[in-house]
């Protein structure tokens, strides 16, 4: 008996060993931007989260966000395989102390967003998703082996120069951070430009670069 199975409205996520590991000056110029810390009980993990939502346009980042912009272009034509333009629309960093960590969230406004870690710190950075088998029901299910169909989240143990690329809607968090170094990566989100539709179909839009 012969099986193809296509892994149909799977939400990819893809890790890039960049090669690109921090200077200790580039580590400095992101430890001292201004942060702010969120206070809710919701969101009470701790991270402090840059003031700025631009940092790769820093000049001595230029080579991180070059980086990042190759890996984001991989993900888009050979991941996504979209031929879509598309730009950088967010960047920003967050620090997790020792005991901190970071609250699970998605990115809104997002077609797909990144984690560029700028330290290792036993970075473990989860992902969760509702199984593509049970995205219309609501089922306790035994598992023979966790797969991309039946899985409730996948977890990386990311290190410093390594960098996620993910789908915007995902809702990810990492546990707290067990050293007594931070925690810091740098965030970012990208979304699609250009024209969108055709008039045909009733779907024509333009979406400008900011």
């Amino acid at each position: 008996m012969n099986r193809n199975t296509i892994p149909f409205n799977a939400s990819p996520i893809s890790i890039y060993n960049t090669g690109v590991i921090p200077t200790n000056k580039q580590i400095d110029i992101i430890k001292n931007l201004e942060y702010w810390m969120p206070n809710d009980k919701k969101n009470a993990g701790g991270v402090r989260i840059s003031n700025s939502t631009n940092i790769l346009e820093i000049k001595e980042l230029e080579d991180i966000d070059k980086m990042l912009n190759d890996c984001a272009k991989d993900y888009m034509e050979n991941v996504l395989e979209l031929e879509n333009e598309f730009f950088m629309t967010t960047s920003w960093s967050t620090i997790c102390g020792k005991g901190k960590n970071h609250h699970p969230h998605t990115h809104p406004n997002a077609m797909f967003s990144f984690v560029y870690y700028v330290t290792d710190s036993n970075a473990n950075l989860h992902f969760d998703c509702k199984p593509s088998i049970t995205k219309n029901m609501n089922l306790h299910y035994k598992v023979k082996n966790f797969n991309n169909y039946n899985s409730p989240s996948w977890h990386i143990n990311a290190k410093a120069g390594e960098a996620a690329f993910f789908l915007g809607d995902i809702t990810h968090y990492t546990e707290p951070n067990e050293s007594d170094n931070d925690r810091i990566i740098i965030g970012g989100n990208y979304f699609l430009k250009g024209t969108l539709g055709t008039d045909r179909s009733v779907s024509k839009m333009t979406i400008y670069d900011r």
